[in-house]
């Protein structure tokens, strides 16, 4: 559709490719960026064998112990096995997705193994409290499914359209207070009749299944997929989930369709390359050409060497997850980028953002928010850290070049750059780029940082932007005519 095509070409909507056409008013997310903890502290109602298993995965991915939806994820999957129940299917895409897959596994075991000892009888009175707390918003039985959704995933799109303002409030404000009891607890927040956290609406796993890589969307893990996790395991010697295997099965045929040719592994990730740049020049919704192209395959190129220089990292490696091949895990792929990055974008620092005039003037007049927004997927604002931004302020002297650096179309701000400085209040949902973020591009590459070597990070849009201009939360400053 000409609407995803401009997401996809124009990444957030700021450039002069495309702005996003749709816009939720008064939905902002209330989850803060907060500071790292590498210690993870048991849950007040996790048993001995759970405790365990946290303080575990604290040593090995010391992300996972932060306040997010990872963490989210494990404590759900500790509670569905301490009831016994099967791990939300929303849970093991977050999962899939952050490529954490065996620690929800060890969370959930680790919740059978205290079964014994927490026992069920004090679930019931433990909810009796959430209720108490919940009775005064009056939710309805949608409202509350709603807040669910959005207490463990963080998504907008949890929320539906079709709620009105007021009810919106009172969702987002249940969920604040679901989602930190969920945290205390280490258990699911409501029990019902019928209800298993199985039931919750909107499937997370939908966003690992884009199509400029082939993904094929419908497959469901098990006897169906053509591929299965042994078999990619010992053909890249990775542990990579089902779930990413089955929303990946078109790129892997292509793969071994190639392999069965004699090409290399090096060549036959530039030809799944071709293969994905190739489609986006096919596609009459879009503006991507072939000198696009061209610019993308030399842009990844420098980037894979920055990479390389900085984290060792070997070409196959690289551009095995460029192509979908292999999960995307920074943090070990790219330990020392990760580092920079965390420094960067840990604890509360203003962003910068650069929009094109034409964007400015449309998010103003139009829209009243900053950044993209799609049924199904987290909104997206592409950021930088304001010191980065006011260091390419003094050094760039071209639109283009600006562009190049973030990783965009040389013509994104042809009608002129602005830059926006973005006050650390307003963060909320903050996270590493990935190429199946809302607005991602063909430029994006692995490594967190653009294609044109920019550290970058992703943060919530920024809704009832007039307010924030008159307030000076957000700032912009015209940069290049």
């Amino acid at each position: 559709a000409p609407e995803a095509a401009a997401q996809r070409n124009s990444r957030q909507g700021l450039a002069d490719e495309g702005v996003s056409t749709e816009s939720r008013m008064g939905i902002n997310s209330l989850k803060s960026a907060g500071e790292t903890n590498s210690t993870a502290k048991a849950e007040p109602a996790m048993g001995e064998a759970g405790a365990k298993a946290l303080s575990d995965i604290a040593k090995t991915n010391p992300g996972l112990a932060e306040e997010g939806v990872g963490h989210t994820d494990l404590v759900d999957a500790y509670g569905a096995g301490v009831k016994g129940e099967d791990i939300a299917r929303g849970t093991r895409g977050n999962a899939s997705a952050g490529n954490y897959t065996e620690h929800v596994e060890a969370m959930y075991k680790a919740g059978q193994a205290d079964a014994a000892t927490i026992t069920k009888e004090t679930l019931p009175e433990l909810n009796t409290d959430l209720e108490t707390e919940l009775a005064s918003y009056e939710l309805s039985p949608a409202e509350r499914t709603a807040a669910e959704e959005y207490a463990r995933t963080g998504k907008d799109s949890a929320i539906s359209n079709e709620f009105d303002r007021d009810s919106v409030n009172r969702i987002m404000d249940a969920a604040e207070i679901i989602k930190e009891y969920n945290g205390k607890n280490g258990i699911d927040s409501r029990q019902g009749e019928g209800y298993n956290g199985n039931e919750v609406t909107g499937d997370t796993s939908a966003s690992i299944k884009p199509e400029d890589i082939g993904a094929k969307p419908g497959i469901e893990s098990g006897n169906d997929a053509k591929y299965s996790a042994e078999s990619i395991l010992q053909e890249f010697g990775r542990d990579i989930s089902q779930e990413h295997v089955d929303a990946h099965q078109d790129v892997y045929q292509r793969y071994f369709d190639l392999k069965d040719q004699g090409l290399s592994r090096s060549e036959i990730n530039d030809q799944l390359l071709d293969d994905m740049l190739q489609k986006s020049v096919n596609d009459p919704n879009t503006r991507f050409n072939q000198e696009d192209a061209v610019n993308v395959k030399e842009s990844i190129a420098k980037a894979y060497q920055r990479a390389a220089d900085l984290d060792a990292i070997d070409r196959d490696t690289f551009y095995d997850i460029k192509n979908g091949l292999i999960p995307y895990d920074p943090q070990t792929q790219f330990p020392n980028a990760y580092k920079i990055y965390q420094s960067k974008f840990t604890g509360k620092t203003d962003l910068g953002v650069f929009i094109s005039e034409k964007a400015k003037n449309n998010i103003e007049d139009l829209y009243n928010a900053l950044g993209r927004e799609q049924e199904g997927k987290n909104t997206a604002l592409f950021v930088i850290s304001y010191d980065d931004a006011l260091k390419i302020c003094r050094n760039v002297k071209t639109n283009s070049g600006l562009a190049k650096l973030l990783g965009l179309s040389k013509n994104a701000f042809k009608s002129g750059s602005w830059l926006g400085k973005i006050d650390a209040s307003l963060i909320a949902n903050m996270r590493f780029s990935t190429m199946y973020e809302l607005g991602a591009n063909e430029w994006w590459t692995p490594g967190l940082r653009t294609s044109g070597g920019q550290f970058e990070a992703v943060i919530s849009r920024l809704e009832n932007l007039e307010e924030l201009i008159n307030n000076e939360t957000v700032i912009f400053d015209k940069l290049l005519d």
